[in-house]
């Protein structure tokens, strides 16, 4: 009879862990994914960078875009999976699909948030916001930047490109780069 209690107090103990967990991981995206943009930048050291989905490209007519899509071309696939699949391969935890966390250091004290969001301009551009929480270097927060964007080059297979600099605005603009 003592075994069975023993194992049985585990079994529960065991089983109290995960719903807490459960309730952390749900309060955590809740949180997370209603941040706006004014609290996002109050509360984190924040990098952004654009994405751009260049699969199922078959056309090119725009001289802006043209020197930028011109090596992509995939009719089957658009690249927004392999983006999620590289974030979260980088990631720490995902939280929801577009939102990750990367713990930093072995304390859990630092840790970065990754957001990828519909640019403002067109489907084919997403917007990743990392918002850095904690005392890291400057010099680790843009090693993780440039490791985030390989994974996702990485992964992306010639159907996604990070782009050097932000282009949204001058595409919404129609100026040129």
């Amino acid at each position: 009879a003592t075994a069975a209690t023993s194992v049985a107090g585990k079994l529960c103990r065991f089983m109290r862990s995960i719903k807490e967990a459960d309730t952390v991981q749900s309060q955590l995206s809740n949180q997370l994914g209603y941040l706006s943009a004014q609290q996002w930048y109050t509360h984190f050291r924040v990098f952004s960078f654009e994405i751009i989905c260049v699969g199922g490209v078959k056309t090119i007519s725009d001289p802006l875009i043209d020197p930028i899509l011109a090596n992509f071309e995939d009719p089957d696939c658009t690249g927004r999976k392999e983006i999620y699949e590289a974030c979260a391969k980088w990631a720490t935890t995902t939280v929801l699909e577009g939102i990750y966390v990367k713990t930093i250091g072995g304390e859990g004290d630092e840790f970065c948030v990754l957001r990828i969001s519909p640019g403002p301009v067109t489907a084919r551009l997403l917007v990743a916001g990392l918002g850095f929480r904690g005392s890291c270097s400057h010099g680790t927060r843009m090693e993780e930047l440039e490791a985030l964007k390989r994974t996702i080059e990485g992964r992306g297979a010639g159907r996604v490109g990070v782009l050097p600099r932000r282009i949204s605005r001058r595409v919404a603009s129609g100026r040129a780069a």
